[in-house]
């Protein structure tokens, strides 16, 4: 009998390590593996707008998923599409990482 947990943490690392030498960025999060397409960049508060910055900083501060800081900065009178179009580019430019299940998290270079 193959023993689950063994088998799952094989395959785990046989796709690190072939990621490992792809331009694709691997890491854990949560017990769980991710793979994205942007490098982690650190943030540079100087070279980002307002709107980014707010996201960033809540970012930071909290596990948030993106309903919630829609909501938030929904409030504080920006529009939805501007945020998502913000949280969007921030993914792209490898700044946050936008997960599955809608979480972001704060990129780690």
């Amino acid at each position: 009998k193959i023993n689950e947990n063994f088998l799952r943490k094989d395959i785990k690392e046989i796709i690190k390590r072939y990621f490992k030498d792809s331009k694709f960025n691997i890491f854990d999060y949560e017990n769980n593996l991710y793979i994205a397409a942007a490098k982690f960049k650190q943030v540079d508060v100087t070279s980002l707008n307002k709107l980014a910055n707010l996201i960033i900083s809540y970012v930071y501060k909290n596990k948030i998923n993106t309903k919630l800081i829609i909501s938030k900065l929904s409030e504080l009178k920006f529009q939805k599409k501007d945020i998502l179009l913000e949280i969007k580019w921030l993914a792209k430019e490898g700044y946050v990482q936008l997960l599955t299940n809608g979480d972001l998290i704060i990129a780690k270079a």
